[in-house]
């Protein structure tokens, strides 16, 4: 209904640095009405993304293992999954390459502005401010 409350965006978040998980379960929360999924591990997102394909974006990191960012992405291109995906990664500047129909953008880890960003767009929230 038009005005009533906004739905609430899927994000699901695989990263295996709790450190990252923590900062983005903070950023997230605080700029979105969303429910955050997280994966530790591109085996355990693989899992999940078996099951459930009802998120509005996915945020990635590159460099897990013994399963990466890249096998996640290969399993979503792979399966036909057509949820916006982000590689969320301290090595950005060197997998600008992987940007495709299917990796919406590769994001610096240190630029969670541009993540947050980025998100908004996908899921078409305005961010909260806080």
């Amino acid at each position: 209904t038009f005005g009533g409350p906004m739905k609430k965006a899927k994000i699901f978040v695989i990263e295996d640095s709790p450190d990252t998980v923590l900062q983005l379960r903070i950023y997230l929360n605080k700029s979105f009405n969303c429910d955050l999924t997280f994966a530790h591990s591109g085996d355990d997102a693989i899992e999940i993304l078996k099951k459930e394909y009802a998120f509005d974006v996915i945020i990635c990191d590159f460099m897990m293992s013994p399963c990466t960012g890249l096998d996640v992405l290969n399993f979503i291109k792979d399966s036909g999954i057509k949820i916006p995906f982000i590689l969320y990664s301290s090595h950005a500047r060197d997998l600008q390459s992987y940007k495709s129909e299917t990796c919406r953008a590769v994001i610096d880890k240190m630029k969670v502005d541009d993540l947050t960003k980025l998100v908004g767009e996908i899921i078409g929230q305005e961010e909260k401010a806080w």
